[in-house]
């Protein structure tokens, strides 16, 4: 019996998946595989069921094949294998994953691969397909760094050519938590070296001339380092024009990157850094919106033009307003059409100002500004570009239009007046 065979038969009687492979394609052996409907061989019916050892016999047991693929994912028990393809982000990674776990890494079984790099192996109840998870530039082009192969991948251990065990064995990797497979991935994307690009909404008609808009003149000159610091965020270090930072919650590591190779945008890498995003840029204003207004870009503006920000139309309603405020229109309960605005009482049934809530908002919405889309409320506001959108109606913003399509008042009692 092949050293290969006899690994083969290992893996399968662990519960693992393995097809045939050859060097130095790295690619399956197609006439050995099954064939789909148009007779074309296939290695798919191994990501769903294990071979017999039938069939690994039958592709191993002549000597001729000697590279040896585990398939990944569900039907290997869950396993996911870290591929690294640069030698530069090996060491750094693992300093990330031991001041956050120093314990985790001796645990996990690595695998030496012919570039001298290395495979990382374990299971979890939570994995995902293929992920790039760190990008790099060589000679101009970009270059995939560090990636995971999971549901739908596979990678070649040994025995096959050039590939040897580091650390343990691939044939029964360890089960991490899912927040420790969360610290061995953000961790490696903490590494990457290029960043996505922001998603671009519609462009909308420039401003006019002269005209600095709220959002413009945020992103020129607002202070979006303390709105991180006042949501919990911490600036881990500054390396030349890039910064790194940590997301609440976290004690060790970087969560994301401030203008990394010049972008002037804020990219975020971990996926519990609620109510921003994964893989997704965002520019001062953005962070400003969905920090402080849930991601209501009309509320953003406004409230950034009352706070001095742009010199242009939005600045100027939040002026009238303040000054309509000023003059006690707003003390007397009138709306932006002079109209008195209706009295809700709080206390007693709730049932009560629920009604009287629901009238005054019907009578305050013409012309229509709030919609019934999918059975949610919804609106059109406008996104950091000033394009129209339809978007969902935030807590913040339902809260923002009951507040000035009413006047509330609660009631005093003899207790409250001591």
């Amino acid at each position: 019996m092949t050293e290969t065979l006899k690994q083969a038969l290992a893996y399968v009687a662990a519960g693992r998946s393995v097809i045939p492979c050859q060097l130095p394609e790295k690619c399956p052996v197609g006439y050995l595989l099954p064939t789909d409907a148009n007779g074309k061989h296939e290695w798919e019916p191994f990501q769903r069921r294990l071979p017999t050892r039938e069939e690994v016999r039958g592709w191993l047991g002549n000597g001729r094949v000697h590279a040896l693929g585990l398939v990944c994912g569900k039907v290997s028990g869950n396993l996911e294998v870290i591929d690294f393809d640069d030698g530069e982000s090996v060491k750094p990674w693992g300093d990330l994953v031991r001041a956050q776990n120093p314990e985790l890494l001796d645990r996990l079984p690595i695998n030496g691969t012919p570039s001298g790099l290395f495979h990382v192996a374990y299971c979890c109840i939570e994995i995902e397909g293929n992920q790039k998870l760190a990008v790099g530039e060589v000679d101009g082009k970009r270059k995939t760094l560090i990636e995971t192969r999971g549901e739908g991948g596979y990678v070649l251990v040994p025995p096959s050519e050039g590939y040897s065990a580091v650390q343990g064995s691939f044939v029964n990797p360890p089960t991490v938590t899912p927040e420790e497979r969360k610290v061995l991935l953000d961790s490696a994307r903490s590494l990457n070296r290029v960043e996505s690009a922001p998603e671009e909404p519609p462009r909308s008609p420039p401003p006019p001339s002269g005209e600095n808009r709220p959002g413009d003149d945020y992103n020129a000159r607002g202070n979006w380092r303390n709105l991180l610091l006042q949501h919990g965020w911490t600036r881990v270090r500054q390396r030349g024009d890039k910064e790194e930072w940590r997301r609440p919650g976290k004690k060790h590591g970087t969560s994301a990157t401030w203008n990394h190779d010049g972008s002037g945008t804020f990219y975020v890498f971990s996926s519990n850094a609620a109510p921003l995003e994964s893989e997704k840029s965002y520019s001062p204003f953005a962070l400003y919106a969905w920090l402080e207004c849930d991601g209501d870009f009309s509320e953003a503006t406004r409230r950034l033009a009352a706070e001095g920000h742009g010199n242009g139309v939005e600045r100027g309603r939040a002026k009238r307003a303040s000054l309509a405020e000023d003059s006690g229109e707003k003390r007397e309960g009138k709306s932006d059409t002079g109209k008195a605005l209706p009295l809700i009482m709080l206390g007693g049934s709730l049932h009560t100002p629920t009604e009287a809530a629901l009238r005054a908002m019907e009578q305050a919405n013409s012309p229509p500004r709030v919609f019934v889309r999918g059975g949610k409320l919804t609106r059109v506001g406008r996104d950091e570009k000033a394009t129209p959108v339809i978007e969902p109606l935030t807590v913040a913003a339902l809260r923002g239009i009951m507040d000035r399509c009413a006047v509330w008042q609660r009631p005093s009692t003899t207790k409250d007046k001591e």
